[in-house]
């Protein structure tokens, strides 16, 4: 973020921004926190510290009440103080935008990335070198991811299986994104800390132009379950595979045109798990017409409040066994 862009942040903050002087990347501020952290409830020697990022996103410091932090985490707590709704919504627009793209963190590969950009038209995908994923920690090296997995009840097997990596500095899961052929065309990032946006799409790849999962079910499979999440897939991964039955996930609980194709191509019976709400509903109504003709299509009804990525592997047999609706 540039320095007009933070003195618009800061004077949403309640910030004189008139006399904003950059010293080495940096500016000193009064806190706008101090009304509700510090002892005297004021901060008239300005104790923040606040680093611009251009490469990296903006952090802040104070030296008084000791927060600190990246800058859409300063607007939200003090959105949470001062329990503006708005606030909090503006956090999180600076939290989508303030992040580091992949052509500026990896600075050595911009040249490449750029490549990228240029072939992403709206009929195709970017394929990407595969060695961009050695950025990314395997996650048999990174304990913190592996603990993490376990916690999801992904089994460590999967880990090598699906090459899940770590992205160490923002603390994500990453899971790489593969066309049915092999060739890598993005990655997606899951938070392991609640305070951040959940997901993360690297190289900003079209989520509704391939199936995340398509290029791991064998061409013999017997028939292809759709979910919406990666980790609904990989919960179900090892016990559909046992079964030669396939699992992709469609990233939002929809089926775009592009999936529908790629799954009518692979000429097998079709299944929808969404989850039992109002959006897997309209996710069913949506597949329904885009997979128009499929006359082996049905949309399974979980267990009540359940959704894939929390079935035991008895509730899993238990759903392929019940009625369908068709």
């Amino acid at each position: 973020m540039d320095i007009n862009g933070l003195k618009i942040v800061l004077s949403k903050l309640g910030v004189d921004t008139s006399n904003l002087h950059i010293r080495k990347g940096r500016v000193k501020i009064p806190c706008p926190l101090a009304k509700w952290l510090h002892a005297s409830g004021t901060d008239n020697n300005p104790s923040m510290s606040l680093k611009i990022g251009v490469s990296e996103s903006t952090v802040f410091k104070c030296f008084a009440c000791k927060e600190k932090g990246k800058l859409w985490s300063l607007v939200d707590s003090y959105a949470h103080f001062s329990n503006d709704p708005e606030m909090k919504k503006y956090a999180l627009h600076i939290l989508e935008h303030d992040q580091p793209r992949l052509s500026e963190k990896f600075s050595d590969l911009e040249t490449e990335f750029q490549g990228w950009i240029k072939q992403l038209e709206p009929e195709h995908l970017a394929v990407i070198p595969d060695h961009i994923l050695r950025k990314f920690i395997p996650a048999k090296f990174a304990p913190e991811l592996q603990d993490y997995l376990t916690t999801r009840g992904v089994i460590p097997a999967l880990a090598d299986e699906f090459d899940i990596r770590y992205h160490e500095e923002w603390r994500r899961a990453v899971f790489p994104v593969r066309r049915p052929n092999g060739d890598l065309v993005g990655a997606v990032g899951r938070t392991m800390v609640n305070h951040e946006k959940k997901y993360f799409n690297y190289f900003e790849f079209r989520t509704g132009m391939t199936l995340g999962g398509l290029y791991h079910c064998a061409n013999d499979c017997t028939k292809i379950l759709v979910v919406e999440g990666y980790f609904d897939l990989l919960r179900l991964w090892p016990w559909a595979k046992a079964r030669k039955i396939g699992v992709v996930c469609t990233w939002t609980a929809e089926v775009s045109e592009e999936q529908a194709r790629l799954l009518l191509a692979r000429d097998v019976p079709i299944q929808i798990w969404y989850d039992g709400d109002l959006a897997g509903a309209k996710g069913w109504s949506v597949a329904q017409k885009r997979l128009a003709g499929k006359t082996l299509l049905k949309r399974v009804m979980l267990p009540l409040g359940k959704d894939p990525g929390e079935l035991t592997e008895k509730e899993f047999e238990e759903c392929l066994d019940i009625p369908m609706f068709a």
